[in-house]
């Protein structure tokens, strides 16, 4: 008896261990808000102070003034560092070394903030990502020091650098094997050669990487290379405007499947040089290229050593060569505008280049053609000879026949292009007022961007 008796009560302890130990939950500290100032009155007097004391999901407000440090984000996961203003709260590195550090952490947010005076050593910078994903570094002004923004050589997957003002800066925005990563709406200028480097705007290198998108950015003032993706494949590069770079946009060394559509690259040595396959150059204008010493240049669209590009519906204007192949095959060409170009195009052991679209579709508008169009159907009643291997047999009559800013397809651009635009404005597929014809860049939205190119071609008419 007594031994049953002691089996039973061992038997009830442990049921009542148990049933405490489901109960018994660890309390989650919700997330809080800590602040920041210089000169007293809040939590803490310095960033990295903060930055130490701060859990997983915590945000950091700093207040206005000047903090010379170099705050270190390690090992902490979504953590919010936010300024009250960006051209009054300052973080200051002294001209040492990089400024702010992600390292091992991701999720974190770094915004409204000027960082400035960082080192000017090779790999110096304001913000250093790696190994960080999903960090998202916005609305901030970014200024003297080697880099603006590095992913510190560590491949990373949907970082967002959105909206920054970066300037005086070797490179703007570098990133090697991103994956995901979106880059969009930035200004960079006034870019400078501090070490003797080559200067970036925006540069991606992906062995592996691919599935970026670079959008609505703005690259002003001389760069080596304005916007350039190497080894890189199935991103999207869109409504950004680069001017006074040698290379507008470079695609090299075997970048393959991208999408350039939408951009303006006015003043450049080179428009575009792509290095790769199966890529499609589309929307874009190519305009006023210039001649850079003794270097290759003055070209709108430079495509080498590539299979099976796609070059449609450009502007391709005022270039001392609109269209240089060279020792690439299987090329289409339709459906753009030369006009006024030294050499229209220019072909050299290239072969299996398609330069229309059949009839009716048709080729590209030549503004040195001298055909005629009897039959009234738009497009010449002759070929388009670039060489005798080469013709364009379907050319467009006039310019404009492809003309994207004239919406309504009356031959002008005018007011009711501009309204359709206004009408559509906001819209994106599946929206309600969505209208493909009016979204002018070709990157599913209508907005300022569209806005800015009807406005640009405004009274437009055919001749």
């Amino acid at each position: 008896m007594k031994r049953t008796l002691s089996v039973f009560m061992f038997v009830l302890l442990i049921v009542s261990t148990l049933s405490l130990a489901i109960r018994i939950q660890p309390v989650r500290a919700e997330p809080r808000t800590w602040t920041v100032k210089g000169d007293g009155g809040a939590d803490f007097a310095t960033i990295g102070e903060a930055i130490f004391a701060a859990k997983s999901g915590d945000t950091i407000f700093v207040y206005n003034g000047t903090y010379y440090e170099h705050p270190l984000i390690y090992s902490k996961g979504n953590l919010t560092l936010v300024g009250e203003n960006k051209y009054g709260t300052i973080i200051d590195g002294s001209g040492l070394g990089s400024i702010i550090k992600i390292s091992y952490a991701n999720s974190e947010t770094i915004c409204n903030f000027t960082i400035r005076n960082g080192g000017l050593e090779r790999l110096d910078c304001a913000v250093s990502l790696g190994p960080a994903d999903h960090c998202d570094i916005s609305n901030n002004i970014i200024a003297n020091t080697s880099f603006g923004v590095l992913d510190g050589w560590d491949s990373c997957d949907g970082n967002r650098i959105v909206g920054n003002q970066i300037s005086n800066c070797t490179n703007g925005i570098y990133f090697n094997s991103p994956y995901n990563v979106q880059v969009v709406g930035n200004t960079i200028s006034n870019m400078v050669d501090i070490n003797g480097e080559c200067i970036y705007g925006i540069h991606f290198e992906s062995p592996e990487g691919s599935n970026n998108t670079i959008i609505g950015n703005t690259v002003i003032g001389y760069c080596g290379y304005g916007i350039a993706v190497r080894y890189a494949d199935r991103n999207l590069i869109t409504g950004n405007v680069v001017t006074d770079s040698f290379y507008g946009i470079e695609l090299s060394l075997g970048s393959c499947n991208n999408n350039v559509t939408g951009n303006i690259l006015i003043g450049n040595g080179v428009g575009i040089r792509v290095v790769g396959d199966n890529n499609s150059i589309s929307k874009n204008e190519f305009s006023n290229s210039v001649p850079v010493d003794s270097y290759i240049s003055d070209i709108g669209i430079w495509i080498e050593s590539s299979l099976e590009n796609t070059i449609c519906d450009n502007e391709v204007t005022d270039n001392g060569c609109g269209l240089l192949l060279v020792s690439s095959n299987n090329t289409k060409v339709y459906h753009n505008n030369f006009v006024d170009n030294g050499a229209q195009a220019f072909v050299s052991d290239s072969f299996g280049t398609m330069w229309d679209n059949g009839y009716p579709s048709g080729g590209n508008f030549w503004s040195d053609y001298l055909g005629v169009d009897a039959n009234d159907d738009a497009i010449g009643d002759t070929p388009y000879v670039i060489d005798s291997s080469n013709v364009d047999n379907y050319p467009f009559i006039s310019y404009g026949c492809t003309h994207r800013c004239d919406i309504n397809g009356d031959g002008k651009v005018d007011i009711a292009d501009v309204a359709a635009v206004g009408r559509a404005f906001g819209s994106y597929p599946d929206h309600e007022k969505w209208d493909p014809l009016c979204d002018l860049n070709g990157d599913s939205r209508v907005d300022v961007r569209d806005v800015a190119l009807v406005c640009r071609k405004f009274g437009w008419h055919k001749p």
